[in-house]
């Protein structure tokens, strides 16, 4: 055979094989681009811009306690049994003051309040002897110790149902910069599995995360404080 008949070979048909490994291929170059994604995302030239400062979910979201036992232990399927309805995470950008309207949407409805569950270091006062839209006692709003400015932007990590506005909290609807993260559910398992070995926080005798101002102080559960 000579060089030039060499040359005029038809090309070699791809077999099963062929076809397999090739997908394959392009499967790995898919995932590669994924990953120098995400590293992109950590090497934002502004760091911290996307990490929350405070969370917020609805009570509806939370389905049942999750017990101690025995031994301590905590299954996957103890925390599915509290978060059951995989919510992605989302993070959004709120100023102070669409932060305070969402919390005044909690009482849309006065027959039947819808209380947000707050994060680590976020606190507020609010009374019932003020109008809707009033509830909240803006001067009291807290993170960290730190008064929430009206004015300055806030990254806040709230469940997908909350932020296109359900149980009424459209105030989120509102918020910028939307970042998807991870299933409620995972997140609280990641949370257990990181800190397996420590011990839950002990909760405030005398006032918690959030205080209902009034006249005559009474007992109220996870803490906190009624004066109504």
């Amino acid at each position: 055979m000579t060089r030039s008949q060499r040359h005029r070979q038809p090309p070699r048909r791809l077999g099963h094989r062929d076809a397999v490994a090739g997908a394959e291929h392009d499967d790995r170059r898919k995932r590669a681009r994924r990953r120098r994604g995400r590293c992109a995302a950590h090497r934002d030239p502004q760091p911290g811009r996307w990490r929350a400062l405070v969370a917020f979910t609805n009570p509806g979201g939370i389905r049942t306690d999750i017990a101690k036992k025995e031994d301590g232990a905590v299954s996957y399927a103890d925390i599915f049994a509290s978060q059951p309805f995989r919510n992605q995470l989302v993070t959004l950008t709120l100023t102070g003051t669409q932060i305070k309207a969402m919390l005044e949407q909690q009482w849309l409805d006065l027959s039947r309040p819808r209380i947000l569950q707050v994060s680590k270091g976020f606190s507020y006062a609010w009374t019932m002897a003020k109008p809707f839209g009033e509830h909240v006692v803006a001067a009291s709003m807290t993170l960290n110790g730190e008064p929430i400015e009206p004015n300055k932007v806030y990254r806040v990590t709230v469940n997908n149902y909350l932020a296109l506005g359900g149980d009424g909290f459209t105030a989120l609807k509102d918020g910028t910069a939307a970042q998807f993260g991870v299933f409620d559910v995972d997140a609280l398992f990641a949370y257990f599995v990181g800190h397996s070995r420590s011990r839950p926080p002990r909760l405030a005798a005398s006032r918690g995360p959030i205080e209902i101002l009034g006249t005559a102080a009474r007992p109220f559960p996870c803490g906190r404080k009624r004066l109504d």
